[in-house]
């Protein structure tokens, strides 16, 4: 045809045309009952709902159809309203943000068709300050927008795990031992930290007899951290040396009935501070010792308690000849009457 408008074609259930279609839009009588849904194309609104069928909704007409209500409007611009927020990413390294988050009160002199904003979603490469532009349109195609600063934060520390404390024995000769360990475990919401030794010393170093305290630190790029801490204890297990001269024999010193004997005795240990050793039987060096055998036995103990004992005879023998004094040569008459 040749006519331009709108018009209304009513159908029955099976869908055939019931009567011939009317044109409806120079017509100001409201057809429509419920609530429409709006629609705009520029300063109109055009309100479009299913009729009702055999009367239930008590509009004209049996069948089904569609019904307009057309308007003029005469809006003033919309104002868009917009706040700065701050927000941190989650547990994920993400973060959503919604359109209340950033609207201040925007106003619409009509209705508002939509607000929207020109990004929602966030994640670790977007720490620190970005822009958004939050957009308000009405009905009648009207917009307005502005910006707003939406700082992203990140405030999640990172997690770190620690290996168990470890307990060795000193290898052997040595004052210490060597420990290797598996480097503490380290995550983050956001990828990319790094990990640091704040005491102790690294995995493969000669770590010395006691317990060393180990800690690590680990930092993300937004400057969070977590510690975690683990001891090396080093036992000396090995025993200390001791060595005793062999056994000695002497004779008395002249004219004494004893011998003063000299003699060392000799000690090492693998650490070599904090040991000790004693005498526990005989006689000090540079002693008088009497005739006959006297056992000599020494102990000496380090630092950890390990002891070593050794033991040596010391016998002094009289070789000196005792001495004997006989008196003159007498001589002597017999006595009287005696032969």
């Amino acid at each position: 045809g040749d006519r331009f408008g709108v018009f209304a074609q009513a159908y029955d259930i099976g869908g055939a045309a019931n009567g011939s279609e009317t044109l409806i839009n120079v017509t100001t009588t409201n057809f429509q009952q419920f609530a429409a849904i709006a629609l705009w194309q520029d300063d109109a609104v055009i309100a479009w709902q299913d009729g009702e069928r055999d009367g239930a909704s008590g509009q004209d007409g049996d069948d089904y159809g569609i019904f307009y209500q057309g308007a003029r409007l005469a809006c003033d611009p919309p104002e868009a309203l917009c706040m700065n927020y701050t927000v941190s990413l989650d547990a994920t390294g993400n973060v959503t943000i919604t359109v209340g988050d950033i609207d201040a009160g925007s106003t619409a002199d009509c209705f508002v068709q939509s607000i929207t904003l020109s990004e929602t979603a966030f994640d670790c490469s977007d720490v620190g300050s970005q822009t958004v532009t939050l957009t308000i349109t009405d009905v009648a195609g009207n917009s307005d927008n502005c910006t707003a600063t939406v700082k992203i934060i990140d405030d999640t520390d990172p997690t770190i795990g620690c290996p168990a404390d470890i307990t060795v024995d000193n290898d052997a000769g040595q004052c210490s031992a060597v420990v290797t360990y598996a480097s503490p475990t380290t995550a983050d919401n956001c990828p990319g930290e790094t990990l640091g030794q704040d005491a102790g010393l690294a995995s493969g170093a000669a770590f010395p007899v006691g317990t060393t305290t180990n800690t690590f630190t680990v930092t993300d790029a937004s400057s969070n951290t977590a510690s975690c801490s683990f001891a090396v204890t080093v036992n000396d297990a090995e025993d200390p040396t001791i060595a005793c001269p062999a056994d000695i024999v002497v004779g008395n010193d002249a004219g004494q009935c004893s011998a003063i004997v000299n003699y060392a005795v000799t000690s090492g240990d693998n650490c070599p501070t904090g040991g000790s050793m004693s005498q526990d039987a005989g006689l000090a060096s540079g002693s008088v010792f009497p005739l006959g055998t006297m056992t000599n036995t020494f102990t000496v103990s380090d630092g950890a308690g390990n002891t070593a004992s050794c033991s040596f005879n010391v016998t002094v023998n009289d070789t000196e000849n005792p001495s004997i004094v006989c008196p003159g040569d007498i001589v002597a008459n017999n006595d009287a009457g005696n032969c």
